[in-house]
């Protein structure tokens, strides 16, 4: 009962998959609705099993984009945008320009060095396009008419401190006495990537922040009171109330949302997850040093050194102790081993197997081992299913760790007492 696009086609090889793309491109300014691009599949399902998926995406379907539609448009003016970090962005006010259907009036200008390149300024004529026919950005100056680029200031536009230059980069050093970077914070942490708190979002921050409630950091969250809530300006009993319990509801997040929460520089959800795994609790994450953070799966020099560096900061470890005393305690990851048969023990999986890769990885990591996606010096076995990564077993071969195919594979957990496939 969906609806289905006619514009679809099953072809028997990639060479006609890409005929196909070629064919819609040349026919898409005379369909009667945008497109930005197509989507190619393989139609088998027991194949789509096998190939699996990434942590971001399918591997049995890849999306092919279409050139981004290009207009010209003028400068009107150049405002800096500061952020939740102190990063200071300087976005372009264009005269209002239609691209791909959609009318366009600012875009980011990014960094310096990318102003520098593009040699932007107010009154410059530049032509606009939405990247992945979504984001618009300047992608050239087509008429100079200004004297010399935009550059950005000295000092913060939102609060007068300093301005460092880190690379191309612009940061205010105001830190959160900055309210521009104050409610960017308080955004984030009860934001989808933080705490999930309904209701504070972008205008509830801003407000927060601008009438005094939120002065400090985050942890002034909880403490404000229903009352004050209700004495904002479009605020009500209702939505105060509703608020305030909340606010009262997130005070036993989980420890990883709890610092994706926090903001730490290169440290979504997936890797505050990671971190929360690896580390347990919040005390013995903050005790670790930089090297037993590069420990952690998929963290490298530069993620560990952020993670290090923020609880190093004294200000960062006195917001957290603000907002323990708050009440806010993070909960322990809860266990996923079901035993420590493979405990200490390192697999690595490439090719097909009968079952999925992820559901192979899952039930040694659930028994105690250790999953990773490459070969090391660490690596216990290599498990090679159909038509193996070549690279993985070059590496496995060079570092003497054993290859083992599926039916070994079985056997080793069999002699561990883990049967195989899993139910």
């Amino acid at each position: 009962g969906l609806q289905v696009n006619d514009r679809h086609e099953l072809v028997d090889d990639v060479d006609d998959a890409i005929a196909f793309r070629d064919d819609l491109q040349a026919d898409r300014d005379d369909l009667d609705y945008e497109i930005d691009g197509t989507v190619l599949k393989v139609n088998d399902r027991e194949q789509c099993r096998q190939l699996g998926t990434t942590s971001r995406h399918y591997r049995w379907a890849y999306a092919y984009k279409f050139p981004a539609r290009t207009e010209e448009t003028r400068i009107a003016d150049v405002v800096v945008q500061v952020g939740r970090t102190g990063r200071l962005t300087p976005v372009a006010l264009l005269d209002p320009v239609d691209v791909g259907g959609v009318t366009v009036s600012r875009a980011s200008l990014h960094n310096q060095s990318e102003i520098e390149e593009l040699g932007a300024g107010v009154g410059d004529v530049v032509k606009v396009q939405r990247a992945g026919d979504v984001i618009p950005y300047v992608a050239e100056v087509i008429e100079d008419n200004s004297e010399g680029h935009f550059e950005l200031p000295d000092e913060c536009p939102v609060c007068g401190s300093d301005v460092e230059a880190d690379g191309p980069l612009r940061f205010c050093t105001g830190g959160l006495s900055c309210p521009a970077q104050l409610k960017r914070s308080v955004e984030h942490y009860a934001g989808d990537s933080g705490l999930d708190i309904e209701g504070l979002g972008e205008e509830a921050a801003d407000q927060l922040v601008d009438e005094g409630l939120i002065e400090d950091s985050i942890a002034d969250l909880y403490a404000i009171d229903a009352e004050e809530f209700a004495a904002l300006e479009g605020w009500g009993e209702t939505s105060a109330e509703k608020l305030r319990a909340e606010i009262e509801a997130s005070t036993s997040p989980s420890l990883g949302a709890f610092l994706s929460a926090l903001g730490i520089p290169e440290v979504g959800p997936t890797m505050a997850a990671e971190l929360a795994a690896a580390f347990g609790d919040l005390d013995s994450l903050m005790a670790a040093d930089e090297a037993a953070i590069r420990e952690v799966e998929g963290f490298g020099p530069t993620v560990a050194a952020h993670v290090a560096e923020f609880f190093g900061n004294e200000r960062n470890r006195r917001v957290i102790e603000r907002l323990r005393e708050a009440g806010v305690e993070p909960e322990p990851p809860e266990s996923t081993t079901a035993g420590d048969e493979l405990d200490g023990l390192t697999f690595v999986f490439t090719g097909a197997l009968s079952v999925t890769r992820d559901e192979a990885q899952s039930l040694v990591e659930t028994h105690g081992a250790t999953a990773t996606g490459s070969v090391s010096g660490n690596t216990d076995y290599l498990v090679a299913g159909d038509d193996p990564g070549r690279t993985k077993r070059e590496d496995a071969e060079a570092e003497d760790v054993p290859i083992l195919d599926e039916e070994a594979f079985a056997d080793l957990l069999d002699d561990h007492g883990i049967g195989y496939p899993p139910e």
